[in-house]
Parts: structure tokens; sequence; C-alpha cells
């Protein structure tokens, strides 16, 4: 099973023998300026430029032969920079040290400084190292399985007064067996943007403790710390032992690995949290246990104030949104994602209803108006009104039949309408009413065709046309009838 590594370099006392490899060739180096650092300074900061896709297609490979006492895999003159590809046949620890050699004659020429690191197949630091190993050299420790590839880098900032002899080889040591103990829940920080891939592993945390056992029956217990160093704003994190001495050989690692899919970013949002085995190695020796780990996503918000909404353009909700990712969220929390449209306010107009009532002989109108731009819509006529009013009629009930009747009207009443409209339902609310007309000067109208023996309500109006429209008065109040 591949797993994704996380080393973490750690400070201890610990007797190592080293049985180096062999090799037969190594990659050209990068040549004078090639990897962006002036040879000519001596406080040059320990990054590494970041190694390409084509420097890791181009590194000569180490070739692993046998593993023969000290001897060296082979001698380079670096000018700069160079890269090493390697592929162990066995799994195990490993060291990747420097040994310059003075070549001028200069009194004046500057020490060596050189700076080493081991990369994985997808070009992750597994390990780096600078020249506090010994006589201004490097040694890096690194675990690596057997049939994976790994990439080893090296800088020299004074390379053109110095020879240079680069070793591999497999670190042994006495410890025959290791314990490891979390100190609590693990939290993995990650920028949003690199989730594509899943979650990183997690990695070491202060308090955790770690337990070697010797081949000759003793231990030693050392505690995940912060330490000083000669610089008073400088701390170096490692392991050491409870009075805190005894610490750790620069550049040896503890490594812990997990299944690089235990935590695919679909699965796990930030706050939430997982259980999954991961396996520690140190001096050849490995221990599986169950750590906890809790996920936390780091975003850069920039926030966008809100914005009214127009007649004709959106507007939006105030909102926070990450440079990075692209998602909004509702307030400066990863757990308070929300959707991109659920801040657009919609543009829209500001309605208003507006009613003008109708008159005699004259409708009105409604409709509704935005206040803003004065646009309209749902325009309807307001119906006026006929002059005349029917206060009273009678109604005579008949075979299947009835007849309503009112009083014959005076010339002048004749003038103020056209003739008289009848509705007539067997419900009191009017519902399914079926309408007649009569003459002006007619006093009565029968309707017949009806139902025997049907109890009917009865209404009458006047009508009175003018200019094509056809205006109504109100309706006279309701009689009852009964047919025969």
């Amino acid at each position: 099973m591949k797993v994704k590594k996380l080393l973490l370099s750690i400070i201890m006392s610990i007797a190592l023998t080293v049985t180096f490899i062999p090799s037969v060739s190594f990659a050209e180096d990068s040549g004078d300026g090639g990897s962006g650092y002036e040879t000519e300074e001596s406080d040059v900061e320990a990054d590494f430029p970041e190694l390409t896709e084509e420097e890791m297609a181009n590194a000569e490979r180490i070739e692993v032969a046998q593993y023969v006492g000290d001897d060296l895999i082979g001698e380079k003159d670096v000018t700069n920079q160079a890269t090493f590809q390697f592929t162990p046949e066995v799994s195990g620890m490993y060291i990747f040290q420097s040994d310059y050699t003075e070549t001028t004659d200069d009194p004046d020429a500057e020490a060596p400084d050189p700076r080493g690191q081991v990369l994985d197949a997808d070009g992750s630091v597994l390990g780096t190292g600078d020249d506090e190993y010994t006589d201004g050299n490097f040694q890096i420790y690194f675990y690596a399985e057997e049939g994976e590839t790994y990439y080893l880098q090296a800088i020299n900032y004074y390379a053109r007064d110095y020879d240079v002899v680069f070793r591999v080889g497999i670190a042994e040591s006495d410890v025959t067996e290791i314990e490891f103990e979390p100190a609590g829940q693990y939290v993995v920080e990650q920028d949003c943007d690199t989730l594509k891939n899943g979650w990183e592993a997690p990695s070491t945390e202060f308090g955790d403790r770690l337990t070697l056992y010797h081949d000759d029956g003793t231990s030693d217990t050392y505690i995940y710390k912060s330490m000083p160093t000669e610089d008073p704003e400088v701390w170096n994190n490692c392991f050491m032992n409870e009075a805190g001495e005894d610490m750790m050989l620069v550049g040896t690692n503890v490594n812990l690995e997990v299944d690089p899919e235990y935590a695919p970013a679909s699965k796990f949002k930030s706050g939430s949290t997982t259980t999954t085995e991961a396996t520690i190695h140190y001096g050849g020796c490995e221990t599986t246990i169950e750590i906890s780990v809790k996920f936390m996503v780091n975003h850069a918000f920039t926030k966008k104030a809100a914005k009214a909404a127009t007649c004709k353009k959106a507007g939006n909700k105030a909102y926070w949104e990450c440079d990075w990712c692209g998602n909004y969220f509702s307030e400066d929390s990863a757990s308070k994602q929300i959707s991109k449209k659920s801040v657009i306010i919609p543009a829209a107009h500001k309605w208003k209803h507006i009613v003008t009532k109708g008159g005699l002989l004259k409708n009105g109108t409604q409709y509704d108006q935005c206040t803003v731009c004065k646009a309209k819509k749902n325009t309807k006529a307001v119906p006026g009104y006929s002059t005349y009013y029917v206060k009273s009629f009678k109604v005579k009930k008949g075979k299947k039949s009835f007849t309503a009747k009112w009083k014959k009207q005076s010339k002048k009443n004749l003038k103020k309408f056209n003739g008289y409209q009848i509705r007539y339902s067997t419900e009191a609310n009017m519902s399914g009413a079926k309408y007649a007309t009569a003459g002006k000067k007619s006093k009565s109208k029968k309707i017949k065709g009806l139902a025997k023996k049907t109890k009917y309500y009865v209404q009458v109006r006047t009508y009175t046309k003018s200019g094509g429209t056809t205006f109504y008065s109100k309706w006279s109040a309701k009689k009852t009838v009964k047919t025969k």
C-alpha cells in the first residue's frame, strides 16, 4: 500500500552506523545561477526553489547495487545545484550527506555553505539539512519505501572553491522496539485551494511521547517540545527527554504515515473529525496506533458590501468571498459557507396598487405602479354606474315560472336608463345565477322553463349604454319565490 509520508526533523543522541550505497551516475548540475541563489552571499536562506517536473524527469538515477562498507556513491563537482533520483531496494531509514573538500589556496575563500533536502515522487519535502552536521556539511535522515522514487537535492553557495562527494546509505541503530503516545487530537490546518487531492497527513504535536527500547535492555522516553537556539527569535521543535536534555541528532527523523485516502475533502468539512491508523517509523522499527484528527480549513476572506437591487439590476446581501477557492460565506468562518445564489437580491420594482373609482356613466381604473420608475402592470377597469336604481319590485310565482314586476317609470326617469336586467339563482349568494333583460318601458319580465316547486332568489337592476360601454346600477334587494 502506498502511503503519504510526513517526516519531522527531531534532535536526539543515538548511536548510528551507516552502510553506504555505491552509485554509477549523477544528474548534471543546473549551472551558475540555476537555483536562483547568489553564490557570493553568506547569509542566503536555506530555502530551495521548487523542484519542477522537468528537473525531476531529467534527474539521473542513482543505481543501487550492493551495500559495501563506506564506499561513496560517487563524486560530483557542483557549481550551484544538483538533483539525483534514488529508488531503494529495501525499506528503511536512510542517510543522505555531503562531504565538501577545499580546493583553493585563497586564504580569504568563503567556508562551504551546503544545503540538502529529500523529496518524494510528488515533490513533497521529506527532510532538509544544512551545514550543522560536521565540518560544514549536511546530513539528512529519511525513511524510504522499497521501490518508491525519491529525489536528493543539494546546493552549495561557494562551490567554486570546493569539490563535493555525496553519500547515501542505510542508517542502522541499536533500537529494537518503539512506542508512540499522542498528546491528544491532531489538528490538520490546510488552505482551501490545496484540498482537491484530499487532506494532508497530520504532523507531530507538542507533548507527543516517543519511547525507544535498545538492544541492551534499556529504554529512553522523549517528548516533542520547542527549544531555544542562540537566536532568541528562533526556536527548534524537537524530541527531548523530560529534563529537556539528551536531544536527538539534527536531521534524524520520526516518520509518521497514514493511508493517503484516509480523509477525502468531499467527506470531511472544516471542523469535522475522524479516526485513522498511523504507522510511526524510527531506527528501522515501527508501531501502528489509532489517532484522532480534526480538520480546519484556511480561507482568504474579502468582505463584499451589501448592494441594493434596482428595477433593472440585481443587488446582493453582505457576504465574504474566499480569494483562493471563490466560495461564499455569511461571516468570517469556514463553517458558514453559503451558496452564491443565496446572496443575490433579484432586480425588482417596488409596486403600489392604485385605484381610481368609477363614476356616473364613467369607468375608473386600477393598476400596480412602481414607485421608482413608474412602470405599470395589471391594469383593469373599475366599472362606473347607472343613475336609476330599482328600489322595490314584486315576484309572482307561476307553473315552472315566475314573473318579476316593478312600477311604471315616469318620462323623466325613462331618460336615465336603457333597460332592466334580472338575475335569478337557487342559491342565496346568487352563485350560478342566470340573467335576462327587459326594455325600459316594460313593467314586468316573465322567466319560464324553470324547475317546478323550486325556490329562487331574484334581483333587478337598470343599465345604461354610453359611448359603447354599458353601465349598471346596483342590484335591488333580493326577493324569493317558489315555482308551482
